[in-house]
């Protein structure tokens, strides 16, 4: 049983979303049409036109992941120093400050290893400072 033909506007916009790198579930939602309709639509796109889709889109996320990275470790890098002032130190129990010491070490420890271990490009991890 087919379902109801959309007008050349409805798939023109579809196949618009798909190319600008929009997964079929959002479009399917946003656009209030069936998942498997938006596939359809996907499935005469050129493969090689996907592709570089899956490209671009990698690139983004290994983007947003690295901003990631840097923002936290500057983040921690900020709280650090604000946690090591003496008067800060002084005013804490001991107990809370083990705790705090050991959630940014193993933070700081988490970041580094997912930073080495994927695929993201090295880069310079702080102005002057080439990764290596």
């Amino acid at each position: 049983m087919k379902g109801k033909a959309h007008s050349d506007e409805v798939k023109a916009k579809v196949t618009a979303a798909l190319l600008a790198g929009c997964g079929v579930m959002e479009i399917a939602r946003e656009m209030n049409l069936p998942h498997n309709t938006v596939s359809q639509y996907r499935s005469k796109i050129p493969e090689g036109q996907l592709d570089e889709l899956r490209r671009k889109k990698g690139a983004r996320i290994d983007d947003l992941v690295y901003d990631y990275l840097v923002q936290n470790l500057e983040t921690l890098r900020a709280q650090s120093k604000a946690v090591s002032d003496e008067s800060y130190i002084k005013t804490q129990p001991a107990g809370e400050l083990a705790t705090l010491h050991g959630v940014m070490a193993d933070k700081t420890v988490r970041l580094l290893e997912v930073a080495t271990n994927s695929a993201i490009p090295a880069r310079e991890l702080a102005p002057g400072t080439p990764a290596e």
